[in-house]
């Protein structure tokens, strides 16, 4: 369960700094089509590793 809150913490950050970016104009629609795969893949690296690390 503390794997899913923090990998929920880390996911509404990415995208909250994503989002301003991207309002204020400073984030060009090619990065951020670039930028939304690798967050999901970082979400997928880190719960993974965050559960490989509680298990041990």
């Amino acid at each position: 369960m503390q794997v899913i809150k923090m990998s929920f913490v880390l996911s509404l950050l990415y995208n909250c700094i994503g989002t301003f970016f991207a309002v204020t104009g400073h984030l060009e629609p090619v990065v951020a089509a670039i930028l939304m795969p690798i967050s999901s893949i970082s979400i997928v690296l880190f719960t993974t590793l965050m559960t490989n690390r509680l298990v041990r």
